[in-house]
């Protein structure tokens, strides 16, 4: 093992000292424990490898410095951050120029994949461009796009989390994290992403609607165990509408045959239907006894239509809340803004509004 390497080595070892010790917390160890997964595979070192550790310098980092320096202990919160600032500096493996086109070519295709809904195709794409270059955030976001229309959300999540690992400060990843957490009903943590993404783009008014809608999501009152649940359950935003104004919507209607002629949406209803057939057949899913069962059911259809809403058809859902809020202030006082994706030529675009 080389002296630079040994150097390494020993910086790695004294800043997991640091992390067991607890000598820092909060935001500052988190950003410890990436800046050891950062020199570790930048150099290619790891603390479990045998062939390293018998290597170690017979004194720890910390007791050369202290010699160095005359005997004067340094301050180990400072050394850390030291070290953490020179980690995110330091260079990644060497990807040629030919692989980072070839990635970036990838990455286009993904996006046009994305745009004709062939969602598993475009995974698989977008994981050719991850490795062929895996230090390019974007990819690992554009694949967690993908990942949260097929469903597949803890995936999402993970290239969320590795996105914003990459660059800290990708306001779409933690948007589409919160989107992850938001499906799994994970709500807390959905506000908590969703808040970051809006701490680094304050602009984007599809975070903050999307925020605002984790943040009901958070308070709503749980559906009951035994009456007939709050219908105001089926989306937060519908919450105190008057169902004759929604009926007389045109683009509420034009929105609602759309989905009523969708086969994905037809299956749903006919599934439904076919659980109200078989009275002795229910559910037990939302873990309720008596007879809220159909009610339940009803919701859950409900719940999966205004999701698909949201998904495709984002400024329907923003029409609907601003119809909501002038009911609630006849002043007219509403500062709600029309719910768009920010433009973004590295991110796939949303499917068109009359697809599932």
């Amino acid at each position: 093992m080389s002296i630079q390497n040994r150097l390494v080595f020993a910086i790695v070892e004294f800043l997991d000292q640091q992390v067991r010790s607890n000598a820092v917390s909060g935001e500052a160890l988190e950003s410890l424990e990436v800046g050891l997964q950062c020199l570790q595979t930048a150099y290619g070192i790891s603390l479990d490898d045998p062939a390293l550790t018998s290597q170690k310098t017979e004194r720890s980092l910390l007791e050369i410095f202290t010699s160095a320096v005359g005997g004067q202990q340094p301050d180990v919160t400072q050394v850390a951050q030291s070290s953490i600032g020179a980690c995110s500096a330091a260079p990644g493996p060497e990807i040629s120029e030919a692989d980072k086109a070839r990635a970036e070519k990838l990455k286009n295709e993904g996006n046009e994949l994305m745009k004709k809904e062939q969602y598993n195709k475009a995974i698989e794409v977008y994981t050719q461009a991850i490795n062929l270059n895996s230090q390019k955030s974007v990819y690992y976001s554009n694949r967690a796009a993908a990942y949260s229309k097929v469903e597949n959300h803890e995936k999402a999540l993970e290239d969320c989390q590795k996105a914003v690992s990459i660059d800290p400060t990708y306001s779409k990843a933690y948007g589409r994290m919160g989107l992850a957490y938001s499906s799994m009903n994970e709500f807390q943590k959905a506000c908590e992403a969703y808040t970051r993404a809006v701490d680094l783009e304050p602009g984007n008014s599809s975070y903050r609607a999307n925020l605002e809608i984790a943040e009901q999501k958070l308070k709503g009152a749980s559906l009951g165990g035994g009456g007939v649940p709050n219908m105001a359950g089926i989306n937060p935003s519908l919450g105190g509408m008057d169902m004759s104004q929604l009926l007389q919507n045109p683009a509420i209607m034009n929105a609602a045959t759309s989905f009523l002629q969708n086969p994905q949406m037809q299956q749903m209803m006919h599934s439904f239907m076919g659980q109200a057939m078989q009275p002795g057949e229910q559910s037990d899913q939302d873990g309720g006894g008596g007879g809220g069962g159909g009610m339940a059911n009803l919701l859950s259809v409900g719940q999966q239509i205004a999701s698909q809403i949201q998904q495709t058809n984002p400024q329907l859902v923003e029409q609907v809340r601003q119809m909501r809020n002038s009911r609630a202030d006849p002043n007219g006082t509403n500062n709600n803004q029309e719910e768009t994706d920010s433009n973004n030529p590295d991110q796939p675009p949303p499917p068109p509004s009359s697809s599932s």
